[in-house]
């Protein structure tokens, strides 16, 4: 469940039913539900919780926080996959890094709709939309990310794009478990 679905839980439905009403948790609650042990008995990852407080608006410094945990990560993968640079010069990998991070955050967070529901997660006949599965999200092009992270397209498709599209499920994921942890906490 993401925060989205969350947010619009009818307060007087079991959780996961009764979408479009609003959930009237105050942020100083959903705050401290975010710290403390969740469900599984263990401590929230601190990229989950930055991710419930861009959601939020609780942190003005949680954005640039996520955005470099992401950047950090993909670094880590990178290395670690020993992946070519592909053009990629050794002064320009810093800023490409903390790029990435920005584009997978603006593509999770920004105002890119989905097209068959318009952003509001459901169909015409109030039922979670399939074409989004529920998140109201849009994806961006190939041609739009390539321009956004300073590559050609060609170079995007064929080398960046299997590298970056699971980073945006990790965000996903980081979600989900800020989610969980709320819902386990105001419940």
């Amino acid at each position: 469940m993401s925060l989205a679905i969350l947010s619009r839980v009818n307060a007087g439905a079991p959780w996961g039913e009764g979408l479009g009403g609003l959930l009237e948790i105050p942020t100083s609650q959903i705050a401290s539900a975010l710290a403390g042990r969740g469900p599984s008995g263990r401590m929230l990852d601190e990229r989950a919780v930055w991710v419930a407080q861009v959601f939020y608006g609780l942190n003005p410094r949680a954005t640039r926080y996520l955005i470099e945990a992401v950047a950090e990560e993909f670094r880590n993968r990178c290395d670690a996959e020993k992946w070519r640079r592909n053009g990629i010069g050794d002064s320009e990998l810093e800023a490409f890094y903390q790029r990435v991070g920005c584009v997978i955050c603006l593509q999770h967070f920004g105002g890119y709709h989905c097209p068959a529901c318009g952003g509001t997660a459901t169909d015409h006949q109030h039922k979670t939309c399939k074409a989004c599965n529920g998140t109201g999200k849009g994806e961006r092009r190939d041609e739009e990310r390539a321009a956004e992270l300073g590559l050609s397209h060609d170079a995007y498709r064929k080398t960046w794009k299997p590298r970056i599209q699971p980073l945006i499920g990790e965000l996903e994921s980081w979600e989900s478990e800020a989610a969980a942890h709320v819902r386990y906490k105001c419940n």
